[in-house]
This record gives C-alpha cells, structure tokens and sequence, in this order.
C-alpha cells in the first residue's frame, strides 16, 4: 500500500496532480498495490479538487474520521462525537476564549457552527468568509447538532497552544496542523478518540490483509505525523514543515512530482 497526503503532497501549489505522479498511480495499480489518499479535506473539498476517475483506490478524508472506497464511491467507515463530547467540549473551549468551529456529522462535515471570542484572527474570519454559505454562527444558529464530526481552532494569538488543549482533552485525538489558507496559523482540530491518518490507515490496511511493514506515506504536516511514524517507509516532501524533515527520509518539492519519486527510491528502485 502506498499512501499520500493530498495539498503540499501530491498536489502542487496549484492543486495539479503531474502527468509523472499519475502515471505512478496507473502503474502502482497495475502491480497491484493499493493506493490512498489520506488527506485533512472534507469530502465536499475533495470533490471538488479531484478528477472522480483518479487512479487511487481509498480515501481517507476529514484526517482520517471517514473512508471511501474511491471505485463504488461508498464511505466504509465514518467516526463521531457524540452530544456529551460536544457539550464538554464547548464548555472548555468557550472557557479558555477560543475561536472555533464545530463540523457536522459526515457526510456533511464541509458545514459548521462557529463561536467568536472577539479577538483579532484574520484566518478564523477568512475561512468563515470562503465557507459562508455553509456556516452559521452558534449564537444565533436555530438548532446544535447531536453528533459532529470534529471541531478546529484556529489560533489568533500564543495563549491558544497545542498542548495545554491536548493535555486537557485527552479523552479525544487532538490534532495539530497548519493553516491552508495563510500557510502559518495554527489549527488545531479535535476528533473522536483514535481517529487520526495513521490510525484510519491501520484499520483500512486490517481489513485488506496489508502488512503495516508493507506501507510506504509520504506527507508534509503534522497532521501527517503519526500516519508517518507508523509506515514501515515514510517520506517527507523538501517543502514539509522543518520538524518532520529533521526526523524523517526527503523527497523532492510536491511541485516537483516528489509522489514518483518517493516511490521510486523504494519500489522501483
């Protein structure tokens, strides 16, 4: 099984996958080799950014809470929060003013609830903008939903950090990320308890008999992180965040079809 992270992975900066890159993915199939996308994108966003006859076979979406069989189209498994999760996870959040949004149950976990603290957060208001149309405010919103898919902060400033929230929410996978949209702010996203890209590739790799020695990803975030640290090979692209280069293999640049040459250095070298 090879499995890649989609933006700033396998795609390049303009969200093009390179002629090499999918050749590799036609000629991995044809040697039988499960392929996967494995990407912090809902299934809307995904929809909306990928050819629906890619040559992949699974897709790991919303960092690992859903998967879809990419060939029937049909989501095999989805995780999430249960109305007691979502209430004492309002209440901390709300409690230590932080600016959020609460995704809906998949498959329609591209919509969200959100609650301002009042702080300046560019980021937080951007995203807000791009999704208008899918989005309203918690204040105001007629009804809260009764499960939910995760939540993502979006920090504004350094009194909203990664750890403290997941020290203190350890009942739930915590997840940390940088921002698409200014490539610099941090998110932090908060899902059902052992939903994560790694954990989503051991289930998925369970189901079909595949060896986790037998897995090679490839990503570039920290959202990539323990999908990386669980690969029997892993790889980071040259454009990946400076932590994850300093512990694991380098490829080329995503706009430089690093996919293939991942690959390559381990299957068809």
């Amino acid at each position: 099984m090879v499995i890649t992270d989609l933006d700033g992975t396998l795609a390049d900066p303009d969200q093009k996958i390179s002629a090499a890159d999918l050749n590799t993915l036609k000629r991995l199939g044809e040697n039988n080799i499960i392929r996967v996308i494995a990407t912090g994108r809902s299934l809307y966003s995904v929809n909306n950014v990928l050819d629906k006859k890619l040559p992949i076979d699974y897709l790991l979406f919303s960092s690992g809470a859903g998967i879809l069989n990419w060939k029937t189209k049909k989501i095999i498994k989805k995780n999430s929060l249960t109305v007691k999760n979502i209430q004492t996870i309002n209440t901390y959040l709300k409690d230590i003013q932080a600016d959020f949004m609460l995704h809906f149950p998949i498959p329609e976990d591209h919509k969200f609830l959100y609650y301002e603290s009042g702080k300046d957060n560019p980021d937080f208001k951007r995203r807000i903008e791009i999704y208008k149309s899918f989005s309203d405010c918690m204040h105001s919103a007629a009804i809260t939903p009764q499960s939910a898919c995760h939540y993502i902060i979006i920090t504004s400033n350094n009194h909203i950090t990664y750890k403290p929230i997941a020290n203190e929410l350890k009942a739930f996978s915590v997840i940390r990320t940088t921002s698409p949209l200014d490539k610099k702010t941090l998110w932090i996203e908060i899902f059902p308890a052992h939903v994560s890209k790694g954990q989503s590739a051991a289930w998925l790799c369970d189901q079909l008999g595949v060896d986790q020695k037998n897995v090679l990803s490839i990503g570039n975030d920290y959202n990539d992180l323990d999908l990386l640290e669980w690969s029997g090979y892993s790889f980071v692209v040259h454009n990946a965040q400076q932590l994850l280069k300093k512990k694991f293999n380098h490829t080329k640049s995503n706009h430089e079809s690093a996919f293939t040459h991942a690959v390559h250095q381990v299957i068809y070298s």
